[in-house]
């Protein structure tokens, strides 16, 4: 029943890593299941998934290659369909006022050279999406190492807490078979019973204080 309890509370540590307060609230969080058992592919997948600075890198990332495709768009072949609706006076002309003067016409426009302003704007472009995503990159590593450091540490804490519990059933084990056999047998004086008392309730103390 304790170790059950000591897992529920390790699970909520670990989710309070996985699951950003940014994207849930702290008691969504505590109450959104993990796979159990949790493995490490689950921890980083759903760390991942969920972590927002990854998502603002990823935006940055998207947001620098619009623009690179506006600076290729501005120096690429422009073609449109113009219509001039329009009317022209015959003022001159008898009975007749005015008459349709309306034009439409295919335009293809294509900018010669801009003396390198453009290649100097595509390749400062290039540079903003190599640095994005460098960004993301070292953020999406930095966030996979603390999901890990978390991870083993939730599993060192759970194995630290057996351990010591395990420490505490043999030294009670051994105080009360010693106990029992000074009662029944006086096989053990009080001053030994209480030096395994002693060393029981200091393992019973070191157990409740980690």
């Amino acid at each position: 029943m304790m170790a059950t309890g000591r897992m529920s509370i390790l699970c909520v540590a670990l989710s309070s890593l996985l699951f950003s307060p940014l994207v849930l609230g702290d008691e969504e969080r505590s109450h959104l299941p993990l796979p159990e058992p949790l493995t490490l592919s689950d921890a980083l997948l759903i760390g991942t998934q969920s972590y927002p600075e990854l998502a603002v890198a990823q935006n940055q990332i998207a947001a620098a290659e619009i623009s690179l495709g506006k600076v290729d768009a501005s120096y690429g072949v422009n073609a449109f369909v113009e219509l001039q609706p329009r009317l022209s006076s015959r003022a001159a002309t008898d009975a007749v006022d005015f008459q349709d003067d309306s034009r439409y016409g295919l335009v293809i426009r294509k900018r010669l050279t801009d003396f390198g302003r453009t290649k100097s704007r595509k390749e400062a472009a290039q540079s903003d999406i190599a640095a994005s995503q460098a960004r993301f990159v070292t953020r999406l590593d930095r966030h996979r190492l603390e999901i890990i450091r978390s991870f083993f540490a939730v599993i060192l804490a759970d194995h630290a807490y057996r351990a010591r519990n395990e420490r505490l059933a043999i030294a009670y084990f051994r105080y009360s078979r010693m106990a029992e056999r000074r009662d029944r047998f006086e096989q053990f004086s009080d001053l030994e019973v209480a030096k395994q008392e002693a060393a029981y309730r200091k393992v019973y103390v070191a157990r409740h204080r980690a």
